[in-house]
């Protein structure tokens, strides 16, 4: 859009450019230079309209892109991801004022090329201005277009991280959990050694209580005097 901008914008100067030299005293000298730069002008003028036409070719295509996107199961076309009704309707609208634009630029274009072919500079000369205008008008319409898209890209892209953030601090508060449930299992493990050691350990002051408790019995022995 912007280089089909540039070139009317060139082609506009150069119309501009050969009537002030046509009206110079020495245009005779130079009709020859001139009639080459009319020439010039006259295909440049046709090579921006073909080129605008193909745009607004693609344009048609990118509709038509996104209309099938849409289209219902078993109506032959292959569904591409979900796409909101209500911003496919904006996206068309908006698609729809670029390509209108195009299409107004084009009919400028065609009315410049005719009376250009006929050597009519300055009756050529509006019809390009306005071709330049609706160019200009396309490209700001296009530009929104692609401003929305990157927006929602973008939103997209955020709920995708919150998404990813959320199902890392899940995975983080999983962990979380299966770390507190081995330090608690852990801990049961030792309070179970603990009292197993203790047990042992009431049993062995027990014996040892019983031992003490046992009178001692000395075996008589003959006199030895």
């Amino acid at each position: 859009m912007q280089e089909l901008i540039d070139r009317q914008v060139k082609a506009l100067a150069d119309n501009k450019d050969i009537q002030a030299r046509l009206k110079e005293p020495n245009a005779v000298e130079q009709q020859q230079e001139i009639a080459l730069g009319m020439e010039d002008l006259t295909k440049d003028q046709a090579g921006i309209q073909t080129d605008s036409e193909a745009v607004s070719k693609q344009v048609l295509e990118t509709i038509n892109q996104h209309e099938q996107s849409v289209q219902p199961p078993g109506s032959g076309v292959a569904n591409q991801a979900p796409v909101d009704p209500q911003q496919l309707a904006q996206m068309r609208e908006k698609l729809g004022k670029v390509k209108g634009h195009i299409d107004n630029s084009i009919g400028q274009q065609a009315v410049a090329n005719e009376r250009l072919k006929m050597r009519q500079l300055a009756p050529a000369q509006p019809k390009q201005e306005v071709s330049e205008q609706e160019l200009r008008k396309a490209l700001e319409a296009l530009q929104d277009e692609n401003q929305q898209q990157q927006q929602q890209r973008q939103e997209e892209g955020e709920e995708t991280e919150q998404g990813d953030e959320k199902e890392e601090q899940q995975e983080q508060q999983q962990g979380n959990e299966g770390d507190n449930g081995e330090k608690e299992e852990e801990r049961q493990e030792e309070m179970q050694a603990a009292k197993a050691e203790d047990i042992l350990n009431e049993e062995k002051e027990q014996r040892d209580e019983r031992r003490r408790q046992v009178p001692v019995r000395f075996r008589a022995v003959d006199k030895n005097w």
